[in-house]
């Protein structure tokens, strides 16, 4: 198998090529002077399985266009079978129509990865809310990896005395709460978001005695502006606990976003490497190659 690297993943596909002892096949990428982008794969393909790992981050466009014009450069190099590996999905919090005349956007960009020449599709920790089942979007073979047992680890590996509870904060984030804190051997909580503007949020707690003394690690899948992990960084402190720490999985950080995390009181922030950051101290490595020596055998 081939690895190739898109602009957004460059360390993580040399860590996948690692651990797979595959080629890693450099990319290049530019833009012309009116904003259109250039890619071409400098390496051979032919009769090979190629995997293309492309993170749809910051610049969400650019990079779909980016994996579509690759894609096509392998097979016109040609390769056997190519493997979209794209760890952070673009849209997929935009999976209904909030008011009419809005598009269904995580089903459109389906549409688009199932007709640009992919046979499998491979993606981390997908947003998933009022769509439970992706499969359904894509018309291509399709695997949701999860990254919640790494966190785990990292915090067991760094932080073996600690005390934890886990907590989510948000009815969405359960699905990665109750995961993380299921490797810890953990009781977790859940919080109630209400949010006041696009901005700001006010998460309540159902209980409090079970923060006493105790370390919050608050999970979720995504950190973009960051004010819900802030406010429930908070709100744990609030209702006893001695220290807060934060883990996600894609760390969008919008803005000013670790700063406002940190003020809140969180002690530690980390998140993986599907999208390239300060804070991107665990590596999806792992879980990707499996996935992809899986589809190899």
């Amino acid at each position: 198998m081939i690895i190739v690297g898109g602009s957004k993943c460059r360390g993580l596909a040399e860590k996948v090529a690692q651990h797979l002892e595959a080629r890693l096949i450099p990319l290049e990428t530019r833009k012309f002077p009116d904003g259109e982008v250039y890619v071409r794969v400098n390496g051979e393909l032919k009769e090979e399985d190629v995997a293309i790992i492309q993170s749809f981050a910051k610049e969400p466009n650019d990079s779909i266009l980016e994996l579509a014009l690759t894609i096509d450069a392998c097979r016109s190099l040609n390769c056997r079978e190519v493997i979209g590996v794209i760890p952070y999905m673009a849209y997929a919090r935009q999976d209904a129509r909030f008011n009419p005349g809005e598009p269904m956007s995580i089903e459109v960009l389906a549409r688009i990865l199932s007709s640009i020449g992919l046979n499998h599709l491979i993606t981390v920790d997908m947003h998933l809310h009022r769509i439970r089942d992706p499969q359904k979007l894509f018309k291509i073979p399709f695997e949701n990896l999860t990254a919640s047992q790494l966190i785990a680890e990292y915090f067991t590996k760094n932080f073996p005395y600690e005390d934890f509870i886990v907590v989510g904060p948000d009815v969405e984030s359960e699905q990665w709460a109750s995961k993380v804190a299921s490797y810890l051997n953990t009781s977790y909580v859940i919080f109630e978001k209400q949010r006041l503007s696009p901005t700001e949020v006010k998460l309540t707690a159902s209980c409090s005695s079970d923060f006493k003394g105790k370390t919050a690690l608050v999970v979720d899948d995504v950190i973009s502006t960051g004010s819900t992990v802030a406010e429930a960084a908070k709100v744990s402190t609030s209702l006893g606990a001695k220290k807060v720490y934060v883990a996600c999985i894609h760390p969008l950080l919008v803005g000013s976003a670790l700063d406002k995390i940190m003020l809140a009181g969180a002690s530690l922030v980390v998140a993986t490497d599907s999208i390239e950051s300060p804070i991107s101290k665990i590596s999806i490595a792992p879980v990707v190659a499996q996935a992809l020596k899986r589809l190899m055998s």
